[in-house]
């Protein structure tokens, strides 16, 4: 049992009865309540054994969705060095102060210690993890002394300010590199789904996402397709040391494209399950602002997925006289992945006549381009099969309900048969399918509206088989 004081430190409770406990919990409280504040200056100097005055300080900056990051490497860097540390808290009215402020403050305004607050930062498992907040770090081995001072953002900012005093700067460098590897190998992000987006006052926004875990047998698309995407995915992941050691770039970019309904967001979501080590990180039209933010990311976890939905929201051909900065941005990140970098560009539309052509102009933006298409006749079967498998259903006729849906969706079965299970549980308590229901919400889909006709009326050519 422990009691977290007043600048950090903790009184450990030794168990050997109530009285006792009682007692060191008064003591403590005693200590928070009367104790004389002293100025950070005071600790700063006999942290070094002597005036910091002259010491230098090397500072850096993180985006404040790292600060879990930061307080985790901050933590293995010193268990990996042997290292002691101990965090005082700050008692000031006053924002932004540096590390200088606290070494040589106003004389009218004595920057002196006082308790630590703390914040809890969510994780990906819904627990969160507590994180002292305007901290200062003092840590210690035999060979090192260093002063680590963190300075959280306000409301118009989003950068995390880490300032480092050590008694050279090389030190202090040293220290900020291995900080850096640190919040890569244990970053809080490392091999999860997550989402980013643009918030109030040019914040970034990222969440953890639970994908459902689509296995090959759920993809329902001719072989010959699943073979394509393999080929593209997850092959390359498997044999990637061995790419490496011939010199053959990783980096790489895949279109998946085809009519609305037929499947890519449940492909993408197959291709993400089948490679569970890898970050994803999912965007769509309107995080793009923030793409330079996610691919520096993505390049920092790899390996890792970068998915961009409906990527011609901001790909359009430049020739149909848009201008368009993201399209510039896309292009310029996709080349700016260094080609040793397990990074995959996944990209998703559904109107890929309109593509800017330079996407596909140079190995490493999109390499392959693949069709997702309108079901044919055996993956209709299969998706007639799946959608039945869990609903109690009479002898069902398939081939007549699959010859009486060419040229429709996937997704169009499947709200057919949504709406044949609605029709079925409105004549009775139990549900019992027929082909009657399946029939009668044939033909609502077939009146019911321009929308629905329009999915399901795509020219033959566009069917696979």
């Amino acid at each position: 049992m422990s009691f977290q004081g007043g600048v950090g430190s903790q009184t450990t409770l030794p168990i050997t009865g109530v009285t006792t406990v009682y007692l060191e919990i008064a003591k403590a409280a005693f200590h928070l309540l009367f104790r004389k504040a002293r100025p950070v200056r005071d600790h700063i100097k006999k942290h070094f054994g002597r005036s910091p005055d002259k010491y230098p300080i090397v500072g850096v900056s993180f985006p404040h969705y790292r600060r879990a990051c930061l307080a985790i490497a901050l933590s293995k860097f010193a268990k990996e060095k042997g290292c002691a540390s101990r965090l005082i808290g700050i008692a000031s009215y006053e924002y932004n102060l540096s590390l200088n402020d606290l070494i040589h403050p106003d004389k009218s305004a004595q920057q002196l210690d006082g308790p630590l607050h703390f914040s809890d930062f969510p994780l990906s498992n819904g627990r969160s993890i507590n994180i002292a907040s305007q901290a200062l770090y003092l840590i210690w081995n035999k060979s090192t002394r260093l002063i680590v001072y963190i300075r959280e953002p306000d409301r118009f900012d989003d950068q995390i300010n880490v300032e480092v005093m050590a008694r050279k700067s090389a030190a202090a460098q040293e220290f900020i590199a291995d900080l850096k590897s640190l919040m890569d190998t244990h970053s809080i992000y490392r091999g999860k789904v997550i989402a980013m987006k643009n918030k109030k006052h040019g914040s970034i926004d990222v969440s953890f996402k639970a994908l459902p875990n689509i296995q090959r047998s759920e993809v329902i698309l001719p072989e010959e397709t699943l073979t394509q995407i393999d080929k593209h995915t997850s092959l390359f992941s498997k044999h990637q040391k061995l790419l490496i050691s011939h010199k053959q770039h990783l980096k790489r970019g895949l279109l998946l494209y085809g009519p609305p309904g037929t499947g890519k967001t449940h492909t993408i979501m197959h291709i993400i399950s089948s490679m569970p080590e890898r970050t994803t990180v999912l965007m769509n039209g309107g995080s793009m602002g923030i793409l330079e933010d996610a691919c520096a990311l993505a390049r920092s976890l790899q390996p890792a997925t970068i998915v961009i939905d409906d990527v011609d929201l901001i790909a359009e051909e430049r020739s149909r006289g848009s201008s368009n900065s993201l399209l510039f941005d896309l292009l310029n990140e996709m080349d700016g992945v260094a080609e040793d970098s397990d990074v995959l560009f996944l990209l998703s539309t559904n109107r890929p006549e309109i593509l800017e052509p330079a996407l596909a102009s140079r190995p490493g933006r999109v390499d392959q381009a693949i069709l997702i298409p309108l079901p044919n006749e055996d993956c209709r079967r299969r998706l007639f099969e799946h959608y039945s498998a869990a609903i109690p259903a009479s002898a069902l006729h398939l081939n007549s309900h699959i010859k009486a849906t060419n040229g429709v969706t996937s997704s169009y079965i499947r709200e057919l048969f949504r709406r044949a299970v609605l029709i079925a549980a409105e004549e009775g308590d139990d549900l019992a399918l027929t082909d009657k229901h399946l029939e009668d919400a044939l033909g609502a889909m077939n009146s019911g509206g321009s929308l629905l006709t329009k999915l399901r009326n795509y020219k033959e050519e566009e069917t696979v088989g």
